[in-house]
């Protein structure tokens, strides 16, 4: 068949495509609105860390500098925060938090673990992951999280329980972290304070060996030697003095590790079901089954008695 033959058997037969595709645009629209609608509320994090468009943020945190201390910026990069929300210990931390939510009128004080009825641990991780979505932009370094329930209030509630924990989580890695620091930063002020007290011996011990120093210049020179090995000892030092006064300052006020650019709203649009791509999709499936029903029709009655001569040869058995 050509194609003109083709747009023939469709015009003959248009009345058939017709109810046809009503007939399945009209159940897909049951259907979509007899499915129950769910509400997802998503939040955005700002990168940190040291975290930088290109995907290498994720270093900065963990390099350590010169003097053996860690970066100003926060240990924790936004790198790690899609793995840090979809670990086992925040969910069930957040699964196992009591919440309160209008749900249909009602108040509802319960935990997400006792309200879905989430009983082993293995079901709380799963189901959770199964309502929630985690992006993370290499780009931007931008974390998006969303979470999908029947009740808009209880989406946003659990969103915010969950950059609770996340927040929770981060700090009281920061609070271990910075306590380490300070306390490595005091054995580097001990060290510090000994090798520029050693400097200070040798340089003085050198001076009254050498009272005329200044007059041989092979003494002299070897003097300088001293002096700038001393120079460089209590130059060390006071870079140690100000790391420590940083590392004392991060640990007694913390750093805010977490920052939100897109707080979590009660969403008032239903995401699911998507009812306009359901009827489009409903619409362009049912007409093409209908066309493929319609030329198979067409091409068995053209070529019945070819069919009829075929099965005539065919001897069943006895």
């Amino acid at each position: 068949m050509n194609r003109r033959e083709i747009l023939l058997i469709l015009f003959r037969y248009w009345k058939f495509i017709f109810i046809f595709v009503s007939i399945s645009v009209l159940l897909s629209i049951m259907v979509s609105f007899i499915i129950p609608p769910r509400y997802t509320s998503n939040a955005s994090l700002l990168p940190s860390g040291g975290a930088a468009p290109g995907g290498v943020g994720f270093v900065a945190g963990w390099i350590p500098d010169i003097l053996g201390t860690f970066s100003s910026e926060n240990n924790i990069s936004s790198f790690l925060f899609p793995s840090i929300l979809k670990s086992e210990d925040v969910i069930l931390d957040v699964c196992n938090t009591q919440f309160e939510a209008d749900i249909n009128g009602v108040k509802i004080r319960s935990t997400p673990a006792k309200f879905w009825r989430w009983k082993t641990n293995e079901d709380i991780v799963d189901n959770f992951l199964r309502k929630s979505k985690v992006k993370y932009s290499m780009e931007t370094g931008i974390t998006k999280l969303s979470f999908t329930t029947k009740y808009p209030e209880l989406s946003k509630v659990i969103v915010d329980i969950w950059l609770e924990k996340l927040d929770l989580f981060v700090q009281e890695k920061l609070s271990s972290e910075a306590r380490a620091n300070y306390e490595y930063m005091l054995q580097r002020k001990k060290e510090s304070v000994l090798d520029v007290q050693q400097a200070e011996e040798k340089l003085r011990k050198f001076i009254l060996k050498n009272r005329n120093f200044q007059q041989d210049p092979l003494t002299n020179l070897e003097y300088q030697r001293y002096q700038s090995e001393w120079q460089i000892k209590q130059n060390t030092l006071e870079l140690v003095m100000k790391d420590l006064e940083k590392s004392k300052l991060k640990m007694e006020t913390g750093i805010p590790s977490v920052r939100v650019l897109s707080t979590p709203k009660v969403p008032t649009k239903k995401s699911y079901p998507k009812r306009k791509l359901i009827i489009v999709f409903s619409f362009a499936v049912s007409f093409f089954i209908a066309v493929f029903i319609v030329l198979l029709r067409e091409n068995i009655i053209r070529n019945l008695d070819y069919y009829k001569e075929i099965i005539k040869t065919i001897r069943l058995p006895e």
